[in-house]
């Protein structure tokens, strides 16, 4: 309305549009979060029912048990192993405390994210803020459905080696599985290309 030349009015066209789609994402943005959180549910209940009579419960309180009650080499290894699954489980409730701390404060910037949206397009007709808040978000919510594979592909047959007995080799393979459950993020992260510096290891 207010130019004449064509290149200026295509792009206050181009800013105008962004600004409608910046106002749209306002609305919507908070059905994709909605959408990702129940996508992620999903499939974590699914792999709950799939593997509900896989439980290593009664390995872990043999390991107690020897550990508290035993004698020897035994004991001590048993002990050892027993620290390690705790100390595991300590790391992965501040793990996923730090999570829902990430995601929570993700979703209270999103109307952010969203109004400068436009702003954003204006320089190189990309929005980085909205890319990066959708991959930091997508990557701090969809690691679970992996990590509760990992941990019960290899966490449970860890343990069910455990149950066959204590012996060098079992414990040995045992420990090996345990600790690369905690590296396995790390390759998650190089395959789908989750490299920002605000996700770092948890």
């Amino acid at each position: 309305a207010i130019s004449t030349v064509a290149s200026d009015q295509a792009k206050y066209k181009k800013m105008l549009w962004d600004w409608v789609c910046s106002l749209a994402l306002l609305f919507v943005i908070q059905y994709i979060a909605i959408f990702v959180i129940y996508f992620n549910q999903a499939t974590v209940n699914a792999l709950d029912s799939a593997f509900k009579n896989v439980s290593g419960d009664n390995a872990i309180a043999g390991l107690a048990l020897e550990a508290l009650l035993g004698l020897g080499l035994r004991s001590i290894v048993a002990f050892l192993v027993f620290v390690g699954i705790l100390a595991q489980t300590i790391f992965f409730f501040i793990g996923y405390f730090n999570r829902v701390l990430k995601v929570g404060f993700l979703l209270l910037i999103s109307p952010l994210i969203t109004l400068t949206y436009s702003i954003d397009k204006m320089g190189d007709s990309k929005s980085q803020a909205l890319n990066t808040w959708l991959k930091e978000f997508s990557y701090n919510i969809l690691i679970q459905p992996f990590q509760c594979v990992t941990y019960l592909a290899l966490g449970q047959t860890a343990i069910s080696i455990l149950e066959g007995g204590y012996s060098i080799k079992a414990v040995v393979i045992a420990i090996i599985m345990l600790m690369f459950i905690l590296t396995s993020e790390k390759i998650i992260k190089h395959i789908f290309h989750f490299q920002n510096k605000s996700m770092s290891d948890t």
